[in-house]
């Protein structure tokens, strides 16, 4: 998930908290998949 500066910075807080979890979300489920891989 990318997400240039622009856009970024007119994200709220609340928004901004949300892409980071599913951020983080996604790169756990990457590495449990190349882990089972």
């Amino acid at each position: 998930m990318k997400i240039n500066t622009r856009e970024w910075l007119a994200m709220s807080k609340e928004d901004r908290l949300l892409c980071i979890r599913l951020t983080v979300a996604d790169n756990i489920m990457e590495q449990r998949k190349r882990r089972r891989g």
